[in-house]
Formats: C-alpha cells, structure tokens, sequence
C-alpha cells in the first residue's frame, strides 16, 4: 500500500489544483473522489488527476477548444503545484 503521508499529499495538491483551476475557469467545483486508479494507489509521489472537463460534454469541448481557456487550466495548475511546492518546502 501507500504511507499514509504520501496520500495525505497527494490530497493537498489535488485540493490545490481543484481550488485553482476552478478559480481559473470558472466552472463547477466537483470535489476530488478516492479513485482506484493504480497510477495514484501506487505512486510514491503525489500523485493527481486532474479532468478540467469531458470532451463528450458539448458544453466543455466547446469551452476546452478555446486556447483561452486552456491556458487558464494552465495557469490554475502552474499556481497550484508552486502554492503545493511552496507548502511542503515551508
């Protein structure tokens, strides 16, 4: 299994990420869900998905085509992993 502090991190950046990248775009706040995604059971690191939207949504494959908009999620992750690394570092 995963330390416990591993998955505790990987929480706080998942956090991080959601609070900025909504704060970025402005969409819906969909809290993060515990996933049995292997890449996040068994990584070391934190580890996190982020979905900014779904392409099978009309709404967000509009909004997500917009290079605007993308480089909003961009922004929200940039300023969350340096607010996460910021954190762990302090």
């Amino acid at each position: 299994g995963t330390p416990d502090h591993v998955s505790q991190r990987g929480r706080a950046l998942a956090e991080l990420l959601l609070e900025r990248t909504v704060a970025a775009i402005g969409t819906v706040d969909c809290r993060s869900h515990p996933t049995t995604v292997s890449i996040l059971r068994l990584s070391r690191a934190p580890a996190v998905v982020l979905e900014p939207g779904f392409l099978t949504n009309p709404e967000d494959a509009a909004r997500l085509s917009d290079p605007v908009v993308r480089a909003h999620v961009a922004d929200g992750v940039v300023d969350a992993i340096v607010a996460f690394l910021t954190k762990s570092q302090a």
